[in-house]
């Protein structure tokens, strides 16, 4: 929704909200040995490098990945028992494009709360689990130690995401764009 304000903002005044919802053709993912405990990929800056830093000197076996896309990255998705999602920016909109394609393969996501957007801060509690900066250590180690409350992570992210549908979606952006 804030996109959308800043559209109509700057002059667009035909502009519909057509949030990113569940496809079955998302799941594509197969289940694999698990021999990464996180995986982070995207861009760097220097708030992200911290927080990779401090995972770094945890014992964890930590994956990262810049410029890395299709088949490639979906390999080392799944070989991985949580991916790290942290923010860009200080103001932050929760990546739900990054995410959604996670829940949809029933992938355990640890994140950075505080997103500016607050149905999709309210979908990142649903779907995530938070960590505040000073515990993304302590919380990913939990998680990749406990393969039960790891799976609990999976599948309510991907219920919570499974949810929404996509089609209707697009169904209803395109009868309001009439």
């Amino acid at each position: 929704r804030k996109n959308l304000e800043w559209f109509q903002e700057n002059g667009f005044s035909r502009v519909i909200l057509c949030p990113l919802g569940y496809l079955p053709e998302m799941e594509r993912i197969p289940k694999t040995l698990l021999n990464i405990d996180v995986l982070w990929y995207g861009s760097d800056c220097e708030r992200r490098l911290e927080v990779l830093a401090d995972l770094d000197h945890s014992g964890l076996c930590i994956k990262r990945l810049v410029n890395i896309y299709g088949r490639e990255r979906d390999g080392w998705i799944a070989r991985s028992k949580v991916i790290l999602n942290w923010h860009f920016y200080e103001q932050p909109i929760f990546e739900i494009f990054r995410c959604s394609y996670l829940f949809a393969n029933r992938k355990a996501v640890v994140s950075e709360g505080g997103s500016v957007d607050e149905e999709l801060e309210d979908l990142a509690h649903q779907t995530c689990t938070i960590a505040e900066r000073d515990e993304i250590v302590e919380v990913c180690q939990r998680l990749c130690k406990d393969d039960e409350r790891r799976r609990q992570v999976e599948e309510r992210g991907y219920e919570a995401f499974k949810k929404i549908d996509f089609v209707e979606s697009v169904r209803q952006a395109l009868e309001e764009s009439v």
